[in-house]
């Protein structure tokens, strides 16, 4: 604004006090929405109570959503689209900061939300919107659907992935199996709406653990044996475990600087946990997480071990540092890792849109795409043998050398099954999926 010399110094009072009134009046406005955050950042209004029962983990909700920059720039609205969106409860389908929020909507109920950028991170979507981005979302709860016989269950082979045996008995009719965890004595589970099993192999079956209703409302997402420990992440009230199967459960959450879980891993004499900000441990015997690498904008979503050295695969890429050491270095950029693993030669980084491996500790990378779908990701790769394992959206394939072609090893699983998670227990490879849900764009087309 150009001011002329000669302007009347009590209109220019005036004009400054204007301005300062027009910014306090849009603050004021900002802060009228009398928000609720909750502990994992995420901030909520309800617009709009609704009716009946609430929606709970491991139901199909329908819903609609509109998304905005804080400026109310609209990037998206729902209800232009021939019918509402589909998005199963605590399934990861929706971002984190959505898939929080629906659980305990009612029908009809209506819900604005700011959502920081840990909590709006989405899959194979880099620059739209931008991910540092902290975005308005509206959420309309339209109905909870019936829950089905889906084709979610945990399947066994010991024979190197030429069949696999359903290993369903024991199990609710129907539940998420958000993860699987393996010691030198069993296999655990854990169920997003009934919590923790283990097999008992004596009766080919699996046992339910109790495991509290509070661990439960806080959306388990990964699970770690550990001796005689259980160790459970949510994605909003961090970790309990239980030293005496189920008896009594204790959070464990000193030392963590975000409370979402991501991902449990066993390496030597100590636990890791990825979260939403970061790498931590904790110790045998121990009650206190130590701060391994964190970063408050960085998701860690994998975690393995390669010729003594710790591997991390997060948002930001994938990390390394020897063992007992917090000397971090970035060993591949420019790619958002969901999980990372590794065998006695290879590391195997899984990006939203190609499998690589490296054999030189990270130093260079190599497509292992070949004969896995195009533009879809895999969710774990194990070996066993000789053979290389890869959980894909269409089922489980294997390979033999670094050169080959991936080729289906699907016989006995489901046809629309999306293997999530993949274990090896003493050569028996235990797998479980979700009912496959792609999403628009996306094909299995090899």
């Amino acid at each position: 604004m150009n001011i002329h010399p000669n302007m009347n110094s009590n209109f220019l009072i005036l004009l400054f006090l204007s301005v300062i009134a027009l910014n306090c009046n849009s603050n004021k406005k900002a802060k009228d929405e009398s928000f609720t955050k909750t502990s994992t950042g995420l901030e909520y209004k309800i617009l709009k109570e609704g009716n009946g029962e609430s929606a709970k983990v491991g139901q199909e909700v329908l819903i609609h959503e509109t998304m905005s920059y804080m400026n109310d720039s609209l990037l998206f609205d729902s209800r232009t689209l021939p019918n509402p969106v589909k998005v199963l409860v605590g399934g990861s389908q929706a971002i984190a900061g959505v898939d929080e929020t629906l659980v305990g909507m009612k029908i009809g109920e209506i819900k604005k939300l700011i959502v920081p950028p840990k909590l709006s991170k989405r899959k194979g979507e880099h620059n739209f919107p931008h991910p540092d981005s902290t975005l308005l979302y509206e959420v309309e709860l339209i109905d909870i659907l019936e829950l089905k016989n889906r084709p979610e269950a945990v399947y066994f082979s010991d024979n190197n992935g030429e069949t696999w045996i359903n290993k369903n008995k024991g199990l609710p009719e129907s539940t998420t199996i958000s993860s699987i965890a393996t010691n030198e004595n069993t296999i655990g589970i854990l169920s997003k709406a009934k919590g923790v099993y283990t097999f008992d192999f004596q009766n080919d079956s699996w046992k339910s653990i109790q495991t509290e209703k509070v661990i439960l409302e806080n959306n388990p997402t990964a699970i770690a044996l550990l001796k005689n420990n259980i160790y459970v992440g949510t994605q909003l009230g961090g970790v309990y475990y239980t030293k005496d199967m189920g008896e009594h459960w204790e959070q464990i959450n000193e030392g963590l600087d975000n409370l979402t879980i991501r991902r449990f891993q066993n390496i030597g004499q100590k636990l890791f946990v990825g979260t939403n900000a970061g790498l931590f441990s904790l110790r045998a015997n121990n009650t206190i997480w130590e701060n391994e690498f964190a970063n408050n904008t960085m998701q860690v979503n994998g975690i393995t071990e390669f010729d003594g050295n710790t591997y991390i695969g997060t948002t930001q890429g994938a990390f390394t540092s020897p063992i007992g050491q917090k000397d971090w270095k970035k060993v591949l950029s420019d790619y958002t890792l969901h999980n990372i693993s590794s065998d006695d030669k290879h590391i195997y980084a899984m990006t939203y849109n190609e499998l690589l491996f490296s054999t030189d500790k990270g130093a260079t990378w190599q497509s292992l795409q070949k004969g896995l779908p195009k533009e879809l990701y895999t969710f774990n790769v194990i070996k066993n043998g000789n053979s290389v394992f890869a959980g894909q959206w269409d089922g489980v394939y294997r390979k033999n050398s670094d050169y080959e072609t991936w080729q289906s090893y699907s016989n006995g699983l489901p046809s629309n099954l999306s293997l999530t998670n993949m274990k090896l227990f003493k050569g028996t490879i235990v797998v479980s999926g979700n009912e496959r849900g792609l999403r628009k764009g996306m094909t299995t087309n090899k």
